[in-house]
């Protein structure tokens, strides 16, 4: 049940943020624009519609979630800045405001100019969601509810999620069907219509029936006859895409049938595999040979052919009026001899005026058949991301040609300091995809900021052929090595501050106590309770060791049943007397 209706809000305040507009309402929460009063500056509210009282699974879930996206550190995620609760204890989340605008506004808008965008766009728009969905997934964020609406986009259509916080709230959403209607498949999974619980595969879902409409100009729609509607299991079976949207390849046609299937089993098994799948349409679609109809560029030529054409005419005729006198009477003569009325004579006069059609062919432009731009393109890590000692860096990027013999690639860290060769790659891993993967330990970096670079060079001489542009990441650098031996009981280390998310209470724990059951228990991660504690991932605990943990649901204890006083015996020698009751307390 909800509170109160939530653009109430909008002209009160929260804490130090004025709220001024309301942005996107949910069932359980509600995403408001705001104005910090004492900075100024604006940022995003996403507020919970239940108080604690209300709802204290959501308020605890509300909270956690936004606690896991403070530690992400994406720049295709909008970082919390604070998680808080109203004066009526309603849990809120302050978010940085970086958007500008949703890929429903996008999306309207091409609609209205009937258009759509391009299909490499539109491919790589979505590999910048399943790459950001699966930092998320791996630290147990699902997105709640993934469609246009809730894709915010920069000024430069790179896209950001500001809701990844948001939990789930399992509900049934009934879809009716209707024969020879225009039915719409939603972005929601079926699963997810169904009342269950989401997984990562069902945001690999929604991201197929985002990438359809994006390369169709329209959300999948239903066959209008019931022959094709239902399948056996009575699941509405959507327009293939090969229908709504000709001439793509076959990569790209797999890819959005291998994201829509209604089984969650038949779909790709997490966002790494859905990248990989996009990575191949892409490069295909890229070697796919662009030829414009022959129709077409006939009809743009033909208006500038015509003059042409008879301007030479003109030029011919021209000339032959330009002769001296003997050429004139020499032609004379010859046409005067040539001239015979015999049907040779009239085939051959009549061929001789055929030429004039043949300039149309020299008129076709160069142009159709385009040169691909020879430049290194970047792909992953995306600018600022963020790695800590034991991650592994996945290196990606597109060159748009084979590589000629003697040529390879090479990746180089720059710091202030030095210029570090990393790793060099002569082979695609598909297509014209590149990639190398290095653990950050191998890195050998001594500055946290640097910058990465793929370079094109000769083999023998490493001579620079192509340089791509420079991105800059961050790394985690490795914390001296202390000099004293540590004890079992593990200490945080002095760049990790203990910083227990609200709510979190501390435990001392007890011999036969298990932190992954703790933290199950307090509907967290074994991961993210060892990272508020600063543990190592095999923690060795001690009895009586202090950690914080979820605070773990309330379980009725039941009242112990009072127990009957013991009868003592009495004292007195008088035969037969029985035991006295004991005398009640003043």
């Amino acid at each position: 049940m909800v509170a109160q209706n939530s653009d109430k809000l909008i002209g009160h305040q929260l804490d130090q943020y004025h709220i001024e507009q309301l942005l996107t309402q949910r069932k359980s929460s509600a995403l408001y624009l705001a104005r910090d009063v004492r900075s100024e500056n604006e940022v995003l509210l996403e507020v919970a519609k239940q108080s604690v009282k209300e709802n204290q699974t959501f308020a605890d879930a509300f909270q956690h979630n936004m606690a896991l996206v403070q530690t992400l550190g994406h720049p295709n995620i909008a970082r919390v800045l604070q998680i808080s609760q109203s004066g009526g204890k309603r849990p809120f989340a302050v978010i940085e405001n970086q958007s500008i605008t949703t890929l429903a506004d996008k999306l309207a808008d091409w609609a209205r100019e009937n258009n759509t965008l391009p299909v490499i766009k539109a491919l790589e728009l979505v590999r910048h969601l399943a790459a950001t969905l699966s930092i998320a997934h791996r630290s147990g964020l699902i997105h709640h509810d993934l469609r246009p609406g809730n894709i915010f986009l920069r000024e430069d259509n790179t896209p950001i999620f500001v809701d990844l916080g948001v939990p789930h709230v399992p509900e049934v959403i009934e879809q009716k069907w209707e024969i020879g209607q225009n039915n719409i498949i939603d972005y929601t999974a079926p699963e997810q219509q169904e009342g269950r619980e989401i997984t990562p595969r069902s945001n690999i879902y929604s991201l197929g029936v985002i990438l359809y409409e994006l390369l169709a100009g329209h959300p999948p729609k239903l066959p209008a006859t019931s022959w094709d509607i239902f399948d056996r299991d009575a699941t509405p079976k959507e327009v293939p895409l090969e229908e709504a949207r000709v001439g793509l390849t076959s990569e790209t046609y797999r890819l959005v049938r291998n994201c829509l299937w209604r089984q969650e089993w038949s779909r790709y098994d997490n966002a790494t595999e859905l990248i990989n799948a996009l990575d191949a349409a892409i490069a295909a679609e890229r070697a796919l040979p662009k030829v414009l109809p022959v129709t077409t560029s006939t009809r743009r030529w033909l208006p500038i052919a015509i003059p042409v054409v008879i301007v030479l005419i003109i030029l011919a005729i021209f000339l032959n009026s330009g002769n001296d006198p003997n050429d004139v009477e020499a032609n004379t003569i010859v046409q005067a001899t040539t001239v015979v009325p015999t049907a040779t004579s009239t085939a051959t006069a009549t061929a001789t005026t055929a030429p004039t059609r043949t300039p149309v062919p020299v008129l076709i432009p160069p142009t159709l058949t385009p040169t691909p731009e020879l430049v290194i393109e970047l792909l992953e890590p995306l600018p600022g991301s963020e790695f800590a000692q034991g991650d592994t860096i996945t290196f990606d990027w597109r060159w748009p040609v084979e590589l000629s013999p003697g040529q390879q690639f090479a990746i180089y860290l720059f710091s202030s300091t030095q210029v570090t060769l990393v790793e060099t790659v002569k082979e695609p891993i598909l297509g014209f995809n590149y990639r190398a993967r290095i653990p950050v330990s191998e890195l050998n970096a001594s500055e946290a900021t640097v910058d990465w670079q793929v370079v094109l060079e000769t083999v023998a001489t490493g001579n620079s052929i192509f340089e791509s542009e420079r991105r800059p990441l961050t790394l985690q650098l490795e914390p001296p090595t202390p000099t004293v031996t540590p004890t079992p009981s593990i200490t945080p280390t002095t760049d990790c501050v203990i910083s227990p998310p609200p709510g979190w209470v501390l435990y001392t724990i007890k011999s036969g106590d298990s932190l992954f059951n703790l933290a199950i228990s307090g509907g967290s991660s074994l991961d993210f309770v060892l990272k508020v504690n600063c543990l190592p991932p095999d923690p060795v605990l001690s009895v009586g060791q202090k950690v914080y943990i979820p605070k773990p649901p309330a379980t009725d204890t039941p009242t112990p049943a009072p127990v009957p006083p013991t009868a003592t015996p009495g004292r007195s020698g008088g035969g037969g007397g029985g035991d006295k009751p004991p005398t009640p307390p003043p």
